[in-house]
């Protein structure tokens, strides 16, 4: 059985290796990184990892160096690629949730290859957003996703705006627009259009605990929005994020 290969996210990574090729070494002087390597994953001499930053991805090889001293890490490149981005754009709009729920949203639409995440402000929203705090808090959960999936194109994520500014923005956009809510559509409607006409860029809206007002239904029909039920049952906005993003990624691959 082949070892697992763990990704690490190295926010400075093209700076670092802009002038390295395939077969070369180098040392990364980082001790954050470093006790990671060794302390957390506890990972071997030949071991492999992948590195990646919002523009690369590079597989390298631990050397025996790396585990002579306590401060640097060794590394030989076997691969160095572009990251790749998923097809189609996926814009998320999401209402806000407790901060737990929320959380896991994040995680959960960043591992699924959300391209943006734009959270925002409904009728029925009783969540306060912690401005700068929060956006550095959700960035540290994308990161982890993003590990974890090896999602290498990070989404980018932007502060809460009120769902009547973004429909004013985004009516006459040429995309596949979307909302969730229930008694709307059934969603295998959604996947056969999917599947049969190819979108550059989709918009996914996902209301917060409660869902939608019925003058927010009204408004996201006339910018322009389809609406689609997702299950015959209720879930939380964690779960439909989930459920919704993950689908149309598997029709739209």
């Amino acid at each position: 059985m082949s070892k697992h290969t763990f990704s690490i996210f190295l926010e400075n990574l093209t700076e670092l290796t802009s002038n390295l090729n395939i077969n070369q070494t180098f040392e990364l002087k980082d001790k954050l990184i470093y006790s990671r390597i060794t302390n957390i994953l506890r990972l071997s001499e030949s071991d492999n990892i992948i590195f990646f930053d919002k523009n690369i991805n590079i597989l390298v090889e631990l050397l025996s160096q790396t585990f002579k001293n306590n401060k640097s890490v060794f590394l030989k490149i076997l691969e160095k690629n572009k990251n790749k981005k998923l097809e189609p754009e996926i814009i998320l709009c999401t209402g806000l949730v407790k901060k737990s729920s929320f959380e896991e949203l994040i995680y959960n639409a960043s591992a699924l290859g959300a391209t943006v995440i734009q959270p925002i402000l409904t009728d029925k929203c009783q969540q306060k957003w912690a401005g700068q705090k929060e956006i550095d808090r959700l960035k540290k959960i994308i990161i982890a996703a993003c590990e974890q999936s090896k999602n290498y194109c990070l989404p980018e994520l932007y502060e809460p705006i009120k769902i009547s500014e973004y429909l004013k923005y985004a009516k006459n956009k040429n995309y596949k627009k979307i909302f969730f809510e229930s008694d709307q559509i059934k969603a295998t409607e959604l996947i056969k259009e999917l599947t049969k006409n190819f979108q550059e860029k989709i918009v996914l809206v996902f209301g917060p605990e409660g869902g939608f007002s019925d003058s927010e239904i009204s408004n996201f029909k006339e910018s322009n929005f389809a609406g689609y039920s997702l299950t015959q049952t209720i879930l939380r906005s964690q779960e439909a994020v989930t459920v919704g993003l993950g689908f149309i990624r598997i029709v739209t691959k």
